[in-house]
């Protein structure tokens, strides 16, 4: 009653949704759940925290902002490129809590194999863009495999793998559009790229749904190229090829016409 009296002689006490609203902030956290929650409000919300953390000279966390990435951020597209040391491997893990993306472009970033275990939670991913991601090499690409049934483009042009990280690329069997320009494959990785095209009593495993096929500025030969065109070769699947590979070919130094002889 005293703090009742206190604060007629104020004037009115707040009202009812400003009280609840200081409420809510002052017990926020990473676990609050938004989900049935108006838009409308989840703004208001935002904004009066947003308000007090720069009335303390600070900004909201990756933690704190989490319920709303959860709830209500359905961010499908996310474009990252020519970061450049802004983004590292630990700033990667916050991408564990947006798991609606369908397309992520990391090129030019400077990030590792270290940073890359968000991938496995991306069931949505259809799309990794990590071209000129040049600290990148074989050791992540085993976060991909849960992806094999939606990744549909995969850029690694200027990565570092190697011909023995492509068994792995191998188990996307949903692969439109591979992008290898610019890496350390050889012949020998085309070997493994084309094995259960070219055996297909092997198994289902392989690339079979590939369109696109990028190797410019890589060390393919006649050699790795012809062990392309080996696959089930009828009329169909050479017109196939040649639209697959002609433009990213362009700058194969080492392809001689004998490959397509």
């Amino acid at each position: 009653q005293t703090k009742l009296a206190m604060a007629k002689k104020r004037g009115n006490p707040p009202p009812l949704r400003t009280l609840a609203l200081r409420a809510v902030c002052a017990s926020w956290h990473s676990g609050v759940d938004l989900g049935s929650v108006p838009v409308t409000l989840c703004f208001v919300v935002w904004e009066r925290l947003r308000a007090l953390r720069a009335g303390d000279s600070m900004t909201l966390s990756c933690a704190e902002m989490y319920p709303w990435v959860r709830s209500k951020w359905q961010l499908e597209s996310l474009d990252l490129g020519d970061s450049r040391e802004w983004l590292t491997d630990a700033s990667m893990n916050a991408l564990c809590y947006v798991l609606s993306l369908r397309s992520i472009s990391l090129v030019g970033a400077r990030v590792s194999d270290a940073g890359m275990g968000f991938l496995v939670r991306q069931q949505a991913l259809r799309e990794l863009d990590l071209s000129w991601c040049s600290a990148l090499g074989d050791a992540f690409l085993h976060h991909l495999v849960p992806l094999a049934g939606s990744m549909v483009s995969l850029n690694l042009t200027g990565t570092a793998i190697t011909d023995a990280g492509l068994p792995t690329v191998l188990q996307l069997t949903s692969l439109q559009r591979l992008g290898l320009g610019n890496t350390a494959i050889t012949d020998k990785g085309m070997d493994y790229l084309t094995y259960y095209s070219r055996y297909t009593s092997a198994g289902p495993q392989g690339l079979h749904s590939l369109e696109c096929l990028s190797l410019a500025c890589t060390a393919i030969t006649d050699v790795g190229l012809l062990k392309l065109c080996a696959t089930q070769v009828t009329a169909e699947r050479i017109c196939h090829i040649l639209k697959m590979i002609f433009i990213p070919l362009l700058d194969l130094k080492q392809v001689g016409t004998s490959a397509f002889n």
